[in-house]
């Protein structure tokens, strides 16, 4: 492949910042190579006498990670939740990239590692998804939003975690030619919906217009976690049902793909992995929304919580202006 046999492979990192609680920590990326990935390095230590512990964990500190475009173009927006509980388990080949984590261990008074590893492309493999930082009028930037202290823990007296972003980048290829396309998002979005109904079915309609790889929510999921959903559906034209599952077939084939126990509380309809290799399989059973009137998955609950909707997608946009070396 032209573009192989002509980049490579660097990795560098950005200035260590502590936000602390409450604070926004922003980077604004070097406009240098074509981006192919982000090492969040996220470690502090948690110290007092603790109580009104959040359920969520140590994932609880991380608010909000957001990757995006002096265009407006949001590329990744999650929060340490969504990423703990639902995001890594469906990176590469399925395998944890940063297994020594804290996210969903309870709040305790100890040093917790929070770090996280964003793709950028599709894997490591193929190109889409790949950015040019070297556009004219285009930056790139990320920002990492630390939750308020009094929402983590009571009697906490950490003064924040410190937060340093390692980049993974290829050199640009001098010929146009052996340069990989470029007019492709890989996107990884979350939302999140309060329910505050016991009992009954929430839906969540599904955005148009991009090509879902899969569809990640959160029902339950806690550092004690539960299964508070008892059927999950995913209905296409109001009438074709494309997916219904339960815990239990959940549990099934969570485990064929990931080889231990799924953590309860989730639910996944991963159509970009149904080939059997993770993020390396084909895009047979993505979902064009643009095709279809109406994406609406359909949750049928037991408890009254929060549903996380994580989905990733592939956005096309403009081929970007080329750049100089």
């Amino acid at each position: 492949m032209p573009f192989a046999g002509n980049t490579r492979h660097k990795y560098f990192p950005l200035d260590a910042k502590i936000p602390g609680f409450g604070g926004i920590g922003r980077w604004t990326i070097d406009k240098a190579g074509i981006l192919a990935g982000i090492w969040l390095e996220i470690r502090g230590t948690a110290a007092g006498t603790l109580s009104g512990l959040n359920a969520l964990g140590f994932s609880s500190i991380i608010r909000q990670v957001r990757l995006y475009l002096s265009t407006g173009v949001d590329i990744c927006m999650f929060s340490g939740p969504g990423y703990f509980y639902l995001m890594k388990d469906y990176i590469e080949d399925y395998k944890d990239p940063c297994p020594s984590t804290s996210g969903k261990t309870a709040i305790s008074a100890i040093a917790y590692n929070l770090d996280m590893y964003i793709p950028i492309s599709i894997n490591t493999r193929d190109a889409p998804g790949l950015i040019l930082l070297q556009q004219e009028r285009v930056t790139c930037m990320l920002s990492v939003e630390v939750e308020a202290l009094a929402t983590i823990a009571t009697g906490l007296t950490d003064g924040g975690p410190t937060i340093t972003p390692h980049l993974e980048v290829f050199t640009v290829p001098p010929a146009p030619a052996d340069r990989p396309p470029l007019n492709l998002v890989h996107s990884w979005m979350e939302e999140t919906q309060v329910n505050a109904a016991s009992s009954g079915d929430l839906p969540y309609i599904w955005p148009r217009g991009n090509t879902i790889l899969r569809m990640l929510h959160g029902y339950g999921f806690a550092a004690s976690g539960a299964d508070n959903w008892t059927k999950g559906i995913v209905r296409v034209q109001q009438n074709d049902r494309i997916y219904e599952c339960t815990p239990n077939q959940q549990d099934m084939t969570f485990a064929r793909a990931h080889g231990r126990a799924r953590p309860l509380g989730t639910i996944a309809f991963d159509m970009f992995g149904s080939s059997g290799l993770g993020s390396f399989g084909s895009a047979r059973d993505a979902l064009v929304t643009q095709d279809v009137t109406n994406v609406k998955s359909i949750i049928t609950v037991s408890a009254a919580k929060t549903l996380y909707s994580l989905r990733n997608e592939i956005v096309a946009v403009k081929e970007p202006e080329a750049a100089a070396q």
